[in-house]
């Protein structure tokens, strides 16, 4: 038996099938080297761990609620910009509510409750010098002379009544203003309103905030604008433009 496979060894089927049995061996061995040599790759790549992955949540909530405070912020600020309601009763002297109030020579008079209205209403000229005060204080007039001499006003000459700055033309008036108060203060400023405010607030022409210097003229009261280039306009087509000024509404 021997020699038969010693004879069968030197054969070419014996030499054609050992060759096949050694390459398929050469083959298994490469795959093996693949995969072992992946498996080698696969343990190089960074492997993210529980902590790393709570962590990076953690930064990523805090960056989300870091935008939601500035949000926030800017929000406030927005709503500081506008100025907080503060006026006195024209009646009791009591702070006034933004929700009571009544029409007066086209703008708005606000009163502490609902009875206040009531006595306003019965003798509007009774609390006339106390209005006019709490309008200037609510910027819903202008002040655009001297309320004594009617002249134009130099800003350093100024004295405080009910918590508004009232200007004056010179040293004498202020004086006069300085000494009085209560309600003689007011029926000494405001008792001839028409001489140193102006219920007109915006330019006709570009609603922009009016310019004490620059003004006409027109059917006995005073229109002012916001700069030299409006009157023109103005004079060109003047029933466009008197619709709109409270002054006119007034006198009607």
């Amino acid at each position: 038996m021997l020699r038969a496979y010693i004879a069968s060894a030197s054969s070419p089927l014996f030499e054609k099938t050992a060759a096949t049995r050694v390459a398929r061996l050469h083959v298994n061995a490469d795959h093996a080297s693949v995969c072992a040599s992946s498996e080698i790759t696969n343990l190089n790549r960074p492997v993210i761990q529980p902590e790393r992955k709570i962590a990076m949540k953690v930064r990523l909530l805090s960056v989300a609620l870091f935008a939601a405070l500035i949000a926030v912020a800017q929000l406030s600020a927005i709503g500081d910009d506008k100025e907080e309601f503060s006026a006195k009763c024209v009646v009791s002297g009591a702070p006034a509510k933004e929700a009571n109030s009544v029409a007066y020579k086209g703008k708005k008079v606000y009163f502490c409750c609902q009875n206040c209205p009531k006595a306003f209403e019965a003798d509007p000229e009774k609390f006339a010098n106390k209005a006019a005060a709490q309008l200037l204080a609510t910027k819903q007039i202008v002040q655009v002379a001297c309320p004594l001499a009617g002249k134009p006003v130099n800003p350093e000459q100024t004295v405080e009544v009910a918590g508004s700055t009232v200007a004056f033309c010179c040293g004498g008036c202020k004086g006069k203003a300085a000494k009085a108060s209560g309600d003689d203060l007011l029926a000494l400023v405001f008792g001839d309103l028409a001489k140193g405010f102006t219920l007109q607030t915006k330019c006709p022409i570009s609603n922009k905030p009016i310019d004490a210097a620059v003004s006409v003229e027109h059917d006995g009261q005073k229109v002012f604008f916001c700069c030299d280039g409006c009157p023109d306009a103005f004079e060109k087509d003047p029933a466009k433009f008197t619709a709109k000024l409270p002054q006119f509404q007034e006198a009607k």
